[in-house]
Parts: structure tokens; C-alpha cells; sequence
């Protein structure tokens, strides 16, 4: 099934627009095979879905990314699967004598799949019936899918996974997993998809990053819903910032939304003013900036429906496109992955930010949400200039910012 259309040469065919952009890395979310449109209800872990291409597609897209010295990864679903996944099909024919039995949990025999409105016999994810949930302890389930993880980097040359649903997934299972991958690609990336805290996921053995939605919960309440003062957002990022040693926090992805959360343009009400400082900082900060595709044209949506809306490709949005360039260009200029982070002020009721990322280069970051204008001139002197918005003669318009080098 397929709601919008979308193929794998879709994404080849649009390759120059991506990298002109100044991205280096693709995400795809699902590109198994899979019963409903979002792919996370997996058939076969071994083939691309006929829906977006053939297996030779992908690898034909694989290869493209990475002779323009781009990167690739991929979507893992592995803390659950489809109801027509061959061994959960063998557990629905053949009841407790199936050799998979135990790669499902609290089955009630005879399983079969419940017509809509009944209650499933097994533990499903997110109550979907369509989504038995896997005994990712088991032995078994281990072995699979730790296969699964090499032969997508053996054959495909995939660059990592995004690992869906991580926080539920056995422990051991995601040790089996790096240890096959790596074995596989020793630089190969794994992300996990955790939502809180990931300390325990984050200490060598399991992830290198997970995807850092505390980062956009910061983001969210100062520059979209503007709930909160400055001071207290340079406090909570230098807070989350301390949670991990700096190499993991250098690599935790960062994002503003996702293809499970509203768009963050949504939730600034449309303002792009509010959203382009957003952006700029989500580039400026430590960690790896994640970006949904469309946010550059605009693309906003409260439900999901709108924000996993297809991409709007007949609508000339240069001006964001433009602006998208401008600030990944900065980012890949003067600042480098292992640059400190140091705030320098965080007005409470001027909503003025000032940071800087600092090591070769020392790179500052004016960024001003208050209703009145702000004096900026005391932290632009000395500076060169990189980027500048909504400044009449060193004051800051609401939502204005400022780029400058300082050394």
C-alpha cells in the first residue's frame, strides 16, 4: 500500500536539489517490504517494498549517494512486525507446535488475527493488531535479526540504522545487533529512537546517538510556543548537553520535528520568522541538525496527515530554500563536530540568546525573541559578520539574529 506515491527514483531524481542544499546524509524511514503506507509493519526484512522500487533500485540509490561523497541510512523496525511476517503466519498456522512460538509474546491459542473491533490474542504494538510485538530476548529473534542488520550493510552498503522503538527492545539484542553490524562496517552509525533520557543505551555497547527529542522539547517552548525565557532555555540545553559525554552529545541527533511529531513550522503557528531562529540555532548547536523533508518550502501540519503531507515540489519557496543553504554553509565553514558550546547571555525578559561554538574558529550567535527591540551592539563588536536579520543600526527586531565570527 501506498498513500502518496513516493519511490526510491523518486529520491534519485532529486539528489542534485538535496545536496545543493547542504545536506551530507539521507534518512529513510521503512524501505522494507510492508503491508500499510508508513512501512513500520514489516513482511519481509530482506527486500525493498515493491511499492518504492526493486532491490536494485535501492542499491542504485545507494550508490549515487555515496559517489557524491554522501552518506545513507535506514530505518530498522525491529521491536515489532506484520501480522503476515512468515513466522508470526507459521505461529497463526500452526498453534504452539510452530518453531516461532516463543518469538511472540502472551499468544493465546489458536492465534489468528483479530477481525476489526476484537481484542488481539498477543501482545501488539501501540494496540495495532496489525503489529505483533517480537520477544526480542529470544535466542532466536537474536540471531535473525542481527543477520538482517549485516546484509543490509554487506549488500546495499547502507552507512547505519535508525533504530525504531529502541527504549523497548532488549538489551542483548541490540549488542547482537552492533556486534554483527560492526563486523559488517566497523564506521557503520547506529541511532536509536528514545525519547527520554539514554544513558543506559549510550555507554558503548549498544547506540553511537539517539535522536534527541529533548533538543526539540527545548526548542519547542522558547521558540515556538514562547513559554520560556532565555536564561531558562540556555540552562536546559546546557543541562541535556551534560547528560553524555561530549563525543555523544557531538553525535546526538538533533531535530526540530520528525515524521512522528507536528511540524515545528505548525506549532510556531506559521510564523517562519519564529522557525528560521529555531533553525538556526538546531544548526549552531552541538550534535548532528536532523531536518524533516519540506521544512525548507514551508511544509507545516498539526495532524498527520499534514505533516507527512507530500512534498511540494511545484511551490517556489527560494527564499527559505535559500536561507537553508546560507546557514549549512556557516555550519560547515567555521564549525567543526568537536567544537565547544558556551553561553554567553540569556536575558529572562529581553528573550535574547547569545552562544558561542568555539575551537579553530570561534563562531557567536545572537538570536532575539523578545517583543522589543534588543541591543545587540555590545556582542557584535569586534565581529565579522556571517549572517544578520531584522538589525537596524545594532538592535534586534523580534525574531532577528546575528552570525558573526569572533577569532
Amino acid at each position: 500500500k501506498s498513500r502518496l506515491g513516493g519511490t526510491i527514483k523518486g529520491i534519485m531524481e532529486n539528489l542534485d536539489y538535496i545536496q545543493e542544499l547542504g545536506f551530507t546524509c539521507l534518512y529513510l524511514n521503512p524501505v522494507f517490504h510492508a503491508g500499510e503506507y508508513h512501512k513500520y509493519d514489516i513482511v519481509d526484512y530482506f527486500h525493498v517494498d515493491p511499492c518504492m522500487g526493486t532491490d536494485e533500485d535501492f542499491l542504485e540509490l545507494t550508490q549515487a549517494v555515496h559517489n557524491r561523497g554522501m552518506r545513507i541510512i535506514i530505518d530498522g523496525v525491529f521491536n515489532h512486525c506484520s501480522w503476515y511476517f512468515p513466522p508470526f503466519d507459521d505461529v497463526v498456522k500452526h498453534g504452539n507446535t510452530s518453531a516461532y512460538a516463543d518469538w511472540f509474546y502472551d499468544l493465546c491459542f489458536p492465534v489468528k488475527r483479530p477481525q476489526e473491533g476484537e481484542a488481539p490474542g498477543y501482545a501488539c504494538f501501540a494496540y495495532e493488531p496489525k503489529m505483533p510485538k517480537l520477544n526480542t530476548a529470544h535466542p532466536g529473534v537474536q540471531e535473525y535479526f542481527a543477520e538482517v542488520g549485516r546484509y543490509w550493510i554487506e549488500k546495499f552498503h547502507v552507512d547505519g540504522w535508525r533504530l525504531d522503538v529502541a527504549n523497548e527492545v532488549d538489551k542483548n539484542f541490540w549488542r547482537s545487533f552492533r556486534s554483527a553490524v560492526r563486523k559488517a562496517n566497523p564506521e557503520a552509525v547506529l541511532i536509536g529512537e528514545v525519547w527520554e533520557n539514554a544513558a543506559d543505551w549510550l555507554k558503548g555497547d549498544m547506540f553511537d546517538s539517539v535522536m534527541n527529542y529533548d533538543f526539540r522539547k527545548h526548542c519547542r517552548d522558547f521558540f515556538a510556543l514562547e513559554k520560556t525565557g532565555a536564561d531558562d532555555f540556555l540552562w536546559r540545553m546546557a543541562d541535556m548537553q551534560l547528560r553524555y559525554p561530549f563525543q555523544v552529545t557531538a553525535a546526538q541527533l538533533n531535530l526540530l520535528d520528525s515524521h512522528d511529531v507536528a511540524r515545528f513550522l505548525g506549532l510556531c503557528g506559521g510564523d517562519y520568522d519564529r522557525w528560521q531562529a529555531a533553525f538556526l540555532y538546531l544548526c549552531m548547536a552541538p550534535g548532528v541538525p536532523s531536518v524533516f523533508y519540506g521544512d525548507e518550502k514551508k511544509v507545516t501540519g498539526i495532524r498527520e496527515t499534514e505533516y507527512r503531507q507530500g512534498m511540494p515540489w511545484d511551490e517556489n519557496h527560494a527564499d527559505s530554500e535559500d536561507f537553508v543553504k546560507t546557514v549549512l554553509r556557516i555550519r560547515r565553514d567555521w564549525i567543526a563536530p568537536a567544537d565547544e558550546w558556551r553561553a554567553v547571555y540569556g536575558g529572562h525578559d529581553d528573550r535574547l540568546v547569545v552562544f558561542e561554538r568555539y575551537g579553530a574558529h570561534t563562531v557567536r550567535v545572537i538570536i532575539h525573541m523578545g517583543e522589543a527591540p534588543a541591543d545587540a551592539e555590545r556582542f557584535m563588536n569586534g565581529g565579522q559578520l556571517l549572517l544578520l536579520k531584522g538589525s537596524v543600526s545594532h538592535m534586534l527586531e523580534k525574531n532577528g539574529f546575528a552570525v558573526l565570527l569572533m577569532a
